[in-house]
């Protein structure tokens, strides 16, 4: 079993790019079933809309209303091939037509929890294999120690420390605070491609 992504970069930015400010974030993820829609100033939640994946585009559409965004978050997986590829698609069309960068995000990392420290998330898998995902958070950064790694029950234990707080996905509650200083930074760093391609994760088996 491997990670699949697909990812492309490009070093230059269009002036449009340039010349965005700090505003507001709107946010989208759909790799769940539950999924939700947000808007955010900066580090501070403004609206947050939890739903039912597939419903999510009407309650897009009413958080946008009257809008000016800064630029488009999206949650990239792991998760549901088909609601995960459904938010892309939305966020790309976005961000094309206002014109603002995209950054995608890892879907758990909204899911944190609000105790900073190591965390090691538990994604279940196909096959009865486990996605594991390692960081660390605090009030003011998230690191990642790796990218996701698909492992069998047996490999488990060896990657997992005793200082880890093990989120389990499917049961985690949403939690922004460690997501929305995450991609407050990455937007003023212009960590994003200019392309609004961003990288999408899913899990298959061979």
């Amino acid at each position: 079993m491997t990670l699949q992504s697909a990812h492309h970069q490009n070093s230059s930015l269009p002036p449009k790019f340039q010349s965005c400010k700090p505003g507001t974030a709107f946010l989208v993820e759909t790799s769940r079933k539950e999924g939700f829609v947000a808007l955010a100033e900066g580090r501070e939640l403004v609206a947050l809309q939890v739903m039912p994946s597939k419903d999510f585009l009407l309650q897009a559409a009413y958080l946008l209303a009257d809008r000016s965004l800064g630029y488009v978050a999206v949650g990239i997986g792991p998760g549901s091939y088909t609601g995960t590829r459904a938010g892309i698609s939305f966020a790309q069309g976005l961000s094309f037509a206002l014109q603002v960068p995209l950054i995608g995000f890892y879907s758990p990392l909204a899911y944190l929890p609000k105790r900073p420290g190591p965390f090691a998330l538990l994604l279940p898998a196909k096959q009865g294999a486990t996605c594991l995902l390692t960081g660390e958070c605090d009030a003011r950064s998230l690191l990642f120690h790796s990218h996701p790694k698909l492992l069998e029950k047996e490999e488990l234990a060896s990657h997992l420390l005793p200082s880890h707080l093990k989120v389990e996905s499917e049961t985690a509650l949403l939690n922004l605070s460690h997501l929305l200083p995450y991609l407050l930074k990455r937007f003023t760093l212009k960590e994003y491609n200019p392309m609004r391609v961003v990288e999408a994760s899913y899990l298959y088996s061979i």
